[in-house]
């Protein structure tokens, strides 16, 4: 998401649910990156293309591969501001492609700043996650107790719960990096809970309308969306 990579794609307010909805929402398509970026344009003939301010830099998969994107203007039902639907799309290893669709509040040329909502949210998972890793660091000191002084856990039992525990800690950790990169994403993206219902819908219509182009057909509105 090359929204989310401008300002930093860090684990870094609003949980989204996964199970119900996604922003950003992807698929995957048989086809080339060229292919697959191509019929996406076409997807969105009628639309105003914004373009992005160049800062001299691509942004790249893990294997050094280009991630081409581009962004136009939109509506939706309901929302009373502008929308940018931004498009992403990125090689995979196996040969695949994947097309990505991210939904933002057009904030024009006003930099990101973070909500109070979202700042909130980071200090709580910040505290959740250090009440958590300290109560995981008096069991491994209990354990340590059990076996140097009380004697009753031997040196194999010993080990297993401290590496036990370090597993904890890790997995606690990755939890919370998770968790901070979903509320970051949903305060980039700065849309009202009414509207993830109609933004599902409109990734999946974008999605439905690549695959026509794909295959050599034709529709007249990109996303399912008006203009």
């Amino acid at each position: 998401m090359t929204l989310f990579r401008r300002y930093g794609m860090v684990s870094v307010c609003l949980l989204l649910s996964s199970a119900a909805f996604s922003n950003p929402k992807s698929t995957t398509l048989s086809a080339s990156v060229d292919d697959v970026f191509k019929a996406a344009q076409k997807a969105a003939a009628g639309h105003r293309i914004l373009i992005p301010q160049d800062e001299g830099l691509k942004n790249l998969t893990d294997s050094g591969e280009e991630i081409k994107s581009f962004q136009f203007a939109t509506t939706l039902p309901g929302v009373t501001f502008r929308v940018v639907e931004e498009i992403t799309v990125e090689p995979l290893p196996d040969g695949s492609t994947k097309l990505e669709v991210f939904f933002h509040r057009d904030r024009g040329n006003v930099p990101y700043v973070p909500s109070g909502a979202y700042e909130v949210r980071e200090q709580q998972l910040q505290n959740q996650l250090e009440s958590k890793v300290a109560a995981l660091e008096q069991e491994k000191s209990n354990y340590e107790t059990h076996y140097e002084v009380i004697h009753d856990i031997d040196l194999a039992t010993y080990i297993a719960k401290q590496k036990e525990i370090l597993t904890k800690e890790h997995e606690l950790k990755l939890q919370e990096i998770e968790q901070e990169r979903i509320a970051k994403i949903a305060d980039l993206a700065g849309m009202p809970t009414s509207s993830f219902s109609t933004m599902d819908a409109a990734a999946d219509k974008f999605f439905n309308l690549v695959q026509q182009k794909l295959q050599g057909g034709s529709a007249k509105t990109a996303a399912g969306v008006p203009h």
